[in-house]
């Protein structure tokens, strides 16, 4: 025999050897994933191609790619549990598309397995390959950068990511390299301008040309909302002596971390007396809840990434400063928005309704307590209100001045009912009386009359039952109490004296 003969007979040996062994199996070979990778497009963003490898595979056999299920989902108003088939592939099928697929919002694992006419079970499933799954986990707007996670590939090794970004705005087709990961799964990037729209994705590779490509992400990295400082000012300063709160509008859609409210006086550092974490109020009240003495305040607003913003809002609290000199009362007090203001005096005395007296942008009032108007009034209490063009308003501290009350008492009179200098009695200043006893005593000691009621005619006529008394001296006392609880007493002796 020669050795062409020996040759087929070979070749013949071999094949029905190969047949004896594949029928002799009762499923068909296994198939194999080479690799899945995201290939999206603009109806599917999520979709994933499935490469097959159909070597060492039985011929004839279809192929039956299957997506296991993180969770249960609803597929074309079907519930799936476990696992969703994407479909059965012809035996000469390369690759298969997922167009279900998710790969956009998660990680997605796939398995293949063979089906064949002439074998009563399927294969076994294929080591399982699932998509790398990118995400964009910080746009940070401080430091103008990316910060990029990825879920590694399943499947086969690999060997480097490759971090690949085009933009938008520049109308980039071809993706660029920006960095190299190998064991990491994480990277950022720091090279990004503002309102530019950037595309990432992350190509994996093994060793040779074997590559996968994530889910593409797309960002864009915005300045913060600066301060409006149109909507950022100081309306209301309110200045109890005590403690000074402040109204503050603010913007609302600024990117605002905090505001501080910091108070300076001359020579003196900036002290922090508030701070507010800012919420969505577009109207914030600060206090500082120290006496207020003369001092320049400011609030200032910090953006989330702790940088001031918005300029300094500048005021002081309106200080009003008040002082007798003889029978006057003199006012003066300081600007509080730095700019015109027009200001009202608000006079209280005692009890009496409340007088307002405009100086308009003059910060000086004078009152002039002789003035017989106020002869018996006791307590004269001082209040400025500033108010600037734009109807912000400023309160000043109250300052209150207290008259000095006293007593005057005649030493003579002749009660001959000529209608002369008939009586006699204590005249009342700078108080309001409410509280009296006017005594008169005779040289025995003897008490000939006493007046309790400050209201009505407490003057003495001479008369003592009935009868006019001796002329001669007689003894005086007489105590008050006045509405603001001060106590005055007053003693001596008077003349009565006939003509």
């Amino acid at each position: 025999m020669n050795k062409y003969v020996k040759k087929i007979a070979v070749s013949i040996g071999v094949i029905f050897l190969f047949n004896s062994y594949i029928f002799s199996q009762e499923s068909p070979l296994t198939p194999h994933i080479k690799k899945v990778s995201v290939e999206p497009d603009e109806n599917f963003p999520g979709k994933v191609a499935i490469y097959i490898d159909t070597t060492n595979t039985t011929p004839g056999s279809e192929f039956v790619v299957k997506r296991q299920l993180i969770e249960p989902e609803v597929i074309g108003g079907v519930t799936y549990e476990v696992s969703y088939t994407i479909g059965a592939f012809p035996f000469d099928t390369n690759v298969a598309f997922d167009t279900t697929a998710r790969a956009h919002k998660r990680p997605e694992p796939y398995e293949i397995y063979a089906t064949h006419p002439d074998y009563t079970e399927q294969s076994e499933n294929s080591p399982q390959h699932q998509s790398i799954f990118l995400e964009i986990t910080k746009n940070d707007s401080c430091s103008k950068a990316h910060f990029l996670n990825w879920t590694p590939y399943i499947g086969y090794s690999i060997n480097s990511y490759s971090i690949q970004r085009r933009s938008i705005v520049n109308n980039d087709t071809t993706w660029a390299q920006i960095g190299t990961a190998y064991s990491d799964t994480s990277y950022s990037n720091n090279d990004v301008s503002y309102y530019e729209e950037y595309v990432y994705r992350i190509m994996g590779s093994q060793s040779g040309s074997k590559q996968t490509f994530s889910n593409e992400v797309s960002v864009i990295t915005m300045p913060l909302d600066s301060i409006d400082t149109e909507e950022f000012y100081v309306d209301l300063i309110e200045n109890s002596g005590t403690q000074m709160e402040v109204g503050c509008h603010v913007d609302d859609s600024a990117d605002i971390l905090y505001y501080q409210l910091f108070r300076e006086i001359e020579f003196s550092d900036s002290v922090e007396v508030d701070k507010i974490d800012y919420s969505n109020d577009d109207y914030l009240t600060f206090t500082d809840p120290n006496k207020i003495k003369e001092a320049t305040y400011k609030i200032i607003a910090t953006n989330t990434c702790h940088e001031t913003t918005g300029g300094e809002l500048l005021f002081k609290p309106l200080v009003l400063h008040c002082e007798l000199k003889g029978e006057k009362v003199l006012l003066n007090w300081n600007a509080s928005y730095f700019e015109d203001e027009n200001y009202q005096v608000e006079l209280t005395i005692d009890s009496e309704p409340t007088q307002y007296i405009n100086t308009e942008t003059i910060r000086s009032f004078t009152l002039n307590l002789d003035s017989s108007i106020y002869e018996n009034n006791e307590n004269f209490c001082f209040k400025i209100v500033g108010t600037t063009t734009e109807g912000y308003k400023s309160y000043s501290n109250t300052a209150c001045i207290p008259k000095t009350p006293g007593i005057k008492m005649y030493n003579a009179f002749t009660p001959n009912s000529d209608g002369l200098n008939d009586k006699i009695g204590p005249d009342f200043f700078g108080a309001v009386i409410v509280e009296l006893d006017f005594i008169i005593y005779n040289k025995f000691g003897e008490k000939i009359f006493h007046a309790t009621n400050p209201d009505s005619d407490y003057d003495w006529d001479g008369n003592y039952k009935g009868l006019k008394v001796q002329e001669g001296g007689y003894l005086y006392y007489i105590r008050i109490k006045t509405s603001l609880g001060k106590e005055l007493e007053k003693s001596g002796v008077i003349s009565v004296i006939y003509p």
